[in-house]
């Protein structure tokens, strides 16, 4: 078929692959001048498999209120006149009980272990130079109770096959000497040994550069302005550079999903929920962890790749704003002085470089993202959340599953 792919981030580079895969003829249609410069710029690079927990829980219900009522620091709240944000909430707190949290956990980890072996499969059958990580990852918690709490969550990563150790605070020490520098009130870890990370940017522009060897229409810079229907059927999309016919529209638009297919009469479940990274460059030599990590309390995670380090955080309920609060980056900035031993001189950073970004993760209550035929012609593979990178290997298959007719290896119908 002729397969038109809108949004050139991760979700939509990794469609094109499995789809080129299994024949089709595919053109990527990208307002970016670049693959995965938005949302799949600056995200952690954390495969996070041993931690694919469900948002929903009664936890996050109690952080959401207390940032509703502007307590607390697990969520920000910036756009509270919006009816779309509330019938979301709504639906997001419908899915914090005990069992929806349980029955999301185990269908997204589920995903997410799929996802990584496909990860895996596609450098090895591409050959792909993007650097990666496969030395596990840490995720800290201050507070026994909250640990507790994830390591029995964590049995269902343990049922579905993956080993997560509960670890004390000494354990973490010894295995990454170089949190000594955030170690105080540390209560434990989780450490989930098989977990990876990567740069997502790196990843989708050197597999974007494979399949243009290889037949991949890619037109950045183009703006797409709507869908063609005929016949209650989707036949392409109008963009500023012409028109494009297609036997099947695909749309991977991550944050953007929602506001597009709402001018074609389609409702999504798709929130984006805004974060925070500083990417810092210049860091050989520093101190601090080898291992990436989590730290559960401060809401911060971290990559490190060689003299590189990338630091993210932030949940914040704004809209389509992207501007950066100073505040989070400075936060940021704190952080990886304290963990990496960075110098400060005169307010200014000394001897590394240093890049602040905002963007968003495009949230559905359950966590869970949605692929499915919407209507003949017009597919959608949206909804990642702050796992694109983890999940987007596996979404990219389920979709060609689908429109080939064949019966996916996990099924998201109903999601």
């Amino acid at each position: 078929m002729r397969i038109v792919i809108l949004g050139a981030g991760i979700v939509g580079i990794t469609s094109a692959y499995r789809l080129m895969a299994d024949g089709h003829q595919v053109t990527l249609l990208d307002r970016a001048e670049g693959p995965a410069t938005e949302t799949s710029w600056g995200n952690a690079g954390l495969i996070s498999t041993g931690h694919a927990f469900a948002w929903g829980s009664l936890p996050a219900l109690a952080a959401g209120i207390k940032g509703l009522a502007g307590q607390g620091s697990g969520f920000a709240f910036a756009d509270r006149r919006n009816p779309d944000f509330w019938r979301w909430a709504l639906r997001f707190a419908c899915e914090c009980t005990p069992a929806r949290e349980a029955a999301n956990t185990h269908a997204k980890h589920r995903l997410c272990l799929y996802s990584q072996q496909l990860w895996s499969e596609t450098y090895r059958d591409t050959g792909l130079d993007a650097p990666r990580k496969q030395e596990g990852v840490l995720y800290l918690y201050r507070d026994a109770k909250a640990l507790a709490r994830a390591a029995r969550m964590s049995d269902i990563m343990r049922q579905n096959g993956q080993e997560v150790a509960v670890l004390d605070a000494a354990e973490t020490l010894r295995i990454e000497p170089g949190l000594a520098a955030i170690a105080q009130g540390l209560a434990g870890a989780l450490h989930a040994a098989t977990d990876s990370s990567g740069s997502c940017h790196a990843f989708a522009s050197a597999l974007s550069g494979h399949l243009a060897a290889r037949g991949l229409d890619a037109r950045f810079g183009t703006h797409v302005l709507g869908l063609v229907e005929q016949g209650g059927r989707i036949t392409g999309v109008w963009t500023d550079a012409g028109g494009f016919d297609a036997d099947a529209v695909v749309v991977a638009l991550g944050p953007e999903a929602a506001p597009f297919l709402a001018q074609h009469g389609v409702k999504v479940p798709v929130c984006p929920v805004k974060g925070y990274s500083l990417h810092i460059e210049g860091t050989s030599g520093h101190g601090g962890p080898r291992r990436d990590g989590v730290d559960k309390a401060a809401g911060i995670a971290w990559r490190r790749q060689g003299s590189e380090v990338r630091l993210t955080t932030g949940a914040v309920f704004a809209g389509q704003d992207r501007s950066i609060d100073p505040a989070a980056i400075a936060a940021l900035r704190a952080f990886g002085q304290r963990l990496f031993g960075l110098a400060v001189k005169d307010g200014s950073s000394t001897g590394w470089q240093e890049t602040p970004w905002a963007g968003f993760r495009p949230m559905t209550p359950k966590g869970l993202p949605v692929v499915r035929q919407q209507q003949p012609g017009l597919w959608l593979n949206i909804g990642h959340g702050h796992m694109g990178w983890t999940m987007a290997h596996a979404t990219a298959q389920i979709l060609a599953d689908e429109m080939a007719g064949r019966t996916p290896v996990i099924s998201l119908a109903g999601f």
